[in-house]
């Protein structure tokens, strides 16, 4: 089976051994995360990312994980399958990615702001204004809404990750970070 992963965060989490953020170890379950934001996840052994049968990753952001001894690493011992328009930080030694490499950002800082209350039912990794992933999404956005129920496309094209960013829209939202009273920059 497959397990959907949509407009999700999944952020500041630990384990003890593999994959902080996100581990699958089965040969029968694996995921697929769209529009999603696994980060400032850690794992003494592992991969603070994701580990195990390789995933279906579009349109997310997998940055600021952290694996074995601190250093970065946001996948390991598997391949990613990828869908297109994703950000990572850093990837390991024996990770490996194949599929559609379309409009993917290795190694940049992603400009994200800490967990928080930004609007919604639960708590999101807001981009700030300079963030590499605003705008940067497959230009046909395949959700109407970002994690806390916000429009989807807010400006042109869909911003990489669950969030959203709508500065510039006028409206000043919970927890938005706009350098110019909420105006386009």
């Amino acid at each position: 089976g497959s397990i959907p992963l949509v407009d999700s965060p999944v952020g500041g989490n630990a384990a003890g051994g593999s994959g902080g953020g996100l581990f699958n170890d089965s040969d029968l379950v694996s995921f697929v995360v769209q529009h999603s934001t696994v980060a400032f996840n850690s794992a003494e052994e592992e991969s603070g990312g994701r580990r195990g049968i390789a995933p279906l990753i579009e349109n997310s952001l997998l940055p600021e994980n952290g694996g074995q001894d601190g250093l970065p690493d946001d996948c390991a011992r598997a391949d990613l399958v990828l869908g297109g328009y994703n950000l990572f930080g850093t990837l390991g030694p024996a990770c490996v990615t194949v599929g559609d490499e379309t409009g993917n950002v290795v190694g940049v800082d992603p400009r994200l702001g800490p967990l928080a209350p930004n609007g919604g039912q639960t708590r999101t990794h807001a981009l700030l204004p300079d963030s590499p992933a605003r705008d940067a999404g497959n230009p046909i956005c395949t959700e109407a809404t970002d994690q806390r129920g916000v429009a989807r496309p807010a400006f042109g094209r869909c911003d990489i990750g669950a969030y959203e960013l709508a500065c510039g829209d006028g409206i000043v939202g919970p927890g938005e970070e706009c350098d110019d009273g909420n105006l386009a920059d």
